[in-house]
């Protein structure tokens, strides 16, 4: 589900750029940026239920491994 949702953002953020291109209405341009906030929101949502069944099978000390790991690649991603 992940990747597909990847490759519909993909796609859809060419189309809004395409139609930036070709100087489309605004009213357009809205409706793509809708759409593609829509499937932004929609791969957040996924990877945030991905990770929490992930959680709900971890111990306390796996979950708190796991929690320090996802705070230095936050870390990384910062500097």
């Amino acid at each position: 589900k992940i990747n597909s949702l990847i490759l519909e953002i993909r796609a859809a953020h060419t189309e809004m750029m395409a139609a930036l291109e070709k100087d489309a209405s605004r009213e357009e341009l809205r409706a793509k940026h809708h759409s593609l906030h829509e499937k932004k929101a929609a791969l957040m949502h996924e990877k945030s239920e991905g990770m929490l069944d992930i959680r709900d099978v971890l111990t306390p000390e796996q979950r708190r491994k796991a929690l320090v790991r996802i705070q230095e690649k936050k870390g990384e991603l910062c500097d």
